[in-house]
């Protein structure tokens, strides 16, 4: 899967969910998933990971399935080639935990810096079913 981080120049208009789009925020733009989703993304090239919350529709490239905002691929490492390999899991639906399984017990980051910490593996190894 390929993500990519939403150009700069977007800040401050309204995303699909109605709040302000911040670039420095840890958020995702899906097609699909419930507003409000919170995805564990890692970049597949340097294992970097940071819990992202769904607030935005798109991509809209057919081949990429997530946009990530500024903040969140700072994290990531790929601010400068601006696309990059990822994985990302989902660890709660619109808050609560997804009702197949209970979510991963994850602390989230109080800051950007925090999330740089190697996410446990078990918590990778989990999948949506």
């Amino acid at each position: 899967m390929s993500g990519v981080h939403r150009p700069q120049n977007t800040e401050h208009n309204r995303t699909a969910s109605g709040e302000r789009f911040n670039p420095n925020g840890l958020t995702a733009a899906h097609r699909s998933l419930a507003m409000g989703t919170r995805l564990l993304v890692t970049n597949i090239a340097n294992g970097r990971s940071v819990i992202v919350r769904v607030n935005d529709r798109g991509p809209f490239v057919r081949s990429r399935v997530l946009d990530v905002s500024l903040g969140a691929a700072r994290v990531l490492g790929f601010t400068a080639s601006g696309t990059a390999r990822i994985r990302f899991v989902a660890i709660t639906g619109s808050g609560a935990p997804a009702p197949e399984r209970q979510a991963p017990r994850i602390k989230l980051p109080a800051s950007p810096q925090e999330s740089l910490r190697q996410v446990p593996a078990e918590a990778l190894k989990q999948t949506p079913r």
